[in-house]
């Protein structure tokens, strides 16, 4: 990789986003406020209703202002020598350089699909990371996926097939480099 690829955000998506943020914590604040319009055969406990509902607008606010603060950054991903700047979720830790990496796989879900990267220390990046939304969100991320590097398509301003192409590119251009530098002849 010769220079440096930047990708935008897909704004959109992220306006949709931040909307449907928005509307689960409207619902969390209903549920917390009004329990008892909810009381039913399922929920008959209106402290479990309430606490339920402010649990969804703590975290909602929590994620309103993660993607709010996304919304305003100026690139969804970065590729350069050195490695990627993930900026496609919530869980931008600064540089995973190439170095780090141990594999990168594809994960499909039902309508869109995932790259994932996999390092060989993420205990690294947790210590690094004193935003506690970002660490949630790198844990989550961990459990679900068994890693906490995830890169998001959809919130990126280009097609999948693009952005891995680029990504296996960048990762095989280091690992050239590598190469080439631990067999120098004696």
């Amino acid at each position: 990789m010769k220079e440096k690829i930047t990708y935008k955000l897909n704004k959109l998506n992220l306006l949709i986003n931040i909307g449907i943020i928005l509307l689960l914590g409207v619902f969390g604040v209903l549920f917390f406020l009004f329990p008892s319009v909810l009381v039913s055969t399922i929920f008959r406990n209106e402290s479990l209703i309430r606490f339920i509902g402010g649990g969804i607008g703590i975290m909602s606010l929590f994620l309103l202002v993660g993607y709010i603060n996304l919304f305003n950054k100026n690139y969804g991903l970065i590729l350069s020598q050195d490695g990627i700047y993930n900026n496609s979720n919530l869980t931008n830790v600064g540089i995973i350089k190439w170095r780090e990496i141990s594999k990168i796989k594809v994960k499909e879900l039902k309508k869109n699909k995932l790259i994932l990267i996999f390092v060989k220390n993420n205990k690294t990046y947790y210590k690094k990371m004193k935003n506690p939304i970002v660490r949630i969100n790198l844990w989550a991320y961990n459990q679900f996926y068994e890693t906490s590097f995830v890169i998001e398509p959809k919130n990126i301003d280009c097609t999948f097939e693009e952005l891995e192409k680029a990504i296996r590119e960048g990762y095989k251009d280091y690992k050239e480099r590598e190469e080439k530098s631990t067999s120098k002849p004696v």
